[in-house]
């Protein structure tokens, strides 16, 4: 309920801003910033939790210009994170994301995705469940998009929910893969 509540607090005010342009926020590209929390859901065999937060840039490139509500979407997130197991605060991870986009304009100003991505991991924490060294991390998104502007400029808040699952692919063991829910908040410039 606290989650449900703090969301609205943040999305209700959004809707209160006054778009000053007719382009579509689904057909421009973007480059930014994005904070993730990697909440974890269960506990490590060693009784510990996955805590991550991951910092970094992120590009957004619409695949093809929408004449309607729909368009898909090709996003870059290099990123580097920050882990909390075994309580030692010198453990981290970092990689690049590709995602997918499947986006829905539900008006000018607001745009909801579903998002699929992929890609390459180093981890230096080393666990029961997952070696260190090479891993791939897969997500599964939906955001939420609000246009806003300053001045002129046109800049884009960004909420986010998922899932992410990691593992090595069975490149080293342990290999039994660790996953948690994604929560995120990101601000672009768009162009």
């Amino acid at each position: 309920m606290k989650l449900l509540c703090t969301f609205a607090l943040i999305v209700v005010p959004l809707f209160c801003l006054q778009s000053q342009s007719e382009k579509s926020l689904i057909n421009q590209k973007s480059a930014g910033i994005l904070v993730e929390y990697g909440a974890p859901y269960y506990s490590l065999p060693e009784g510990q939790r996955y805590y991550v937060v991951l910092t970094g840039a992120t590009f957004s490139f619409p695949l093809f210009r929408a004449k309607k509500l729909f368009n898909m979407s090709v996003d870059l997130f290099p990123h580097y994170g920050f882990v909390w197991v075994d309580d030692d605060p010198s453990n981290y991870e970092f990689g690049l994301n590709i995602r997918l986009g499947f986006n829905l304009a539900v008006s000018p100003n607001d745009l909801f995705s579903f998002k699929l991505a992929s890609g390459p991991h180093r981890i230096s924490a080393e666990t029961e469940k997952q070696a260190t060294g090479f891993l791939l991390s897969d997500y599964y998104l939906i955001t939420y998009d609000r246009r806003l502007f300053i001045g002129k400029q046109a800049f884009a808040l960004e909420l986010e929910f998922g899932y992410r699952h990691m593992s090595n692919a069975g490149f080293k063991e342990p290999n039994r893969s660790i996953s948690n829910f994604i929560f995120g908040l990101g601000f672009s410039a768009l162009f």
